[in-house]
């Protein structure tokens, strides 16, 4: 029983670590990867959740994945599309000029 305890406590570090990531972050790049750490700690919770329900936290955990990797694909032509537009990643700097 302490593992799901450990389990839940790496997870939520996890977490933690995606959501400062992203509020302190300037980069785009930096602040796709944060998101990826919150999705995966999601789907940690997810298999934990498992246990007690484990179709239902199977297919869950499986269309988290899917989401994860379209929003994936998705952010990176975006933020191509935002390169080539400022030439810059700083999303704090690119939102200073005109027209961004």
């Amino acid at each position: 029983m302490i593992i799901y305890l450990l389990v839940g406590l790496g997870a939520s570090l996890l977490m933690a670590l995606g959501l400062a990531g992203i509020v302190s972050s300037r980069n785009s790049i930096r602040m796709l990867l944060s998101s990826e750490l919150l999705y995966n700690a999601s789907l940690i919770l997810l298999l934990l959740f498992s246990i007690m329900y484990p179709v239902q936290a199977s297919l869950l955990a499986l269309m988290v994945i899917v989401l994860a990797t379209t929003e994936v694909a998705v952010l990176i032509a975006v933020i191509m599309l935002f390169y080539r537009k400022s030439k810059t990643l700083d999303v704090r700097a690119a939102a200073t000029e005109e027209g961004v």
